[in-house]
């Protein structure tokens, strides 16, 4: 009997032992209270994040919680009752709840996301609960520059002189410039699928075709940063027609600016200029230092 108690007793520490090296591989920290309101298991991750030695006995949540320094993601302070272990243990799950907390380890403020649940036996008892927590300082910090450049980006794109359109990966127009929605006389909603732009500037299949392949060759071969210039003749919104030069620009965010030039009427002015006679007509045309007569 007792050389049976003491395998079972060594499958459960093996057992435990496997658990603890699982729970140890996950970089994201987690936390285990039991019902008493005291952390019995913090892996690897949250040991180091907020400068443990180890687990004690003494490590209480409430106690934990209170003693940081805790924000809501609007910079206001979180109270106590908002702590999801606390929630957790009171049977409420809290899903990916953003916040602020200056860690010990570092003093750094660092942006977490939460995932708080419940444990519960087999009669559905409340045992304790259980927090996953996911250091997302890099996205968050990501995100804001990727914001600011936005603003950058919109605050150039209002005012330039020429169209400029901004696609998506899906070939969507996801932004265009009032000077875009002035030359064709599309609004974005108009020309928001690519599509649907498509068929509306190029009505003839054919030369639809050919634009569409010029395109995709284009997005196929050029690098990204790469300037690729293109000129096609373009039916607007109102049946007029323009001849417009295009420079689609790839980023290396999959995104893809491209910018719009009205040259109607320096393309006529070039045809013109291609059909007279060199002999005959082109001197007329200039004065004596070279430039165009008025």
């Amino acid at each position: 009997l007792e050389s049976e108690r003491q395998l079972l007793l060594n499958a459960i520490e093996s057992e435990r032992g496997r658990l603890l090296a699982l729970v140890d591989s996950i970089q994201d920290e987690v936390w285990f209270a039991d019902t008493e309101k005291r952390f019995t298991l913090i892996n690897a991750s949250g040991l180091r994040e907020f400068g443990l030695d180890g687990l004690t006995k003494e490590l209480d949540v409430q106690k934990l919680a209170s003693s940081l320094e805790v924000y809501r993601c609007d910079g206001s302070p979180r109270p106590l009752h908002e702590a999801p272990p606390l929630r957790a243990l009171m049977g409420e799950t809290v899903r990916r709840q953003e916040e602020m907390v200056r860690t010990p380890a570092t003093g750094e403020l660092r942006y977490r996301q939460v995932t708080a649940a419940p444990v519960r036996d087999g009669a559905e008892r409340i045992v304790g609960s259980v927090s996953v927590v996911r250091d997302i300082t890099e996205q968050v910090q990501t995100n804001e520059e990727l914001r600011r450049e936005q603003e950058k980006f919109l605050a150039l794109a209002e005012h330039v002189p020429f169209g400029m359109v901004l696609i998506d990966g899906q070939g969507r127009y996801i932004y265009t410039n009032p000077k875009f929605r002035e030359m064709f006389g599309y609004d974005l909603a108009e020309v928001s699928d690519g599509r649907t732009w498509f068929s509306k500037a190029y009505p003839d299949p054919e030369y639809r075709k050919a634009v569409i392949s010029s395109w995709i060759d284009d997005l196929r071969d050029a690098a990204p940063g790469e300037q690729r210039p293109r000129v096609f003749t373009v039916t607007c919104k109102d049946g007029g027609e323009k001849i417009i030069s295009f420079i689609p620009v790839q980023l290396e965010t999959g995104l893809q600016i491209m910018t719009c030039e009205d040259i109607t009427e320096r393309k006529a002015l070039e045809d013109r200029l291609a059909a007279m006679s060199v002999t005959a007509e082109l001197p007329g045309l200039y004065n004596r230092r070279g430039f165009f007569a008025v």
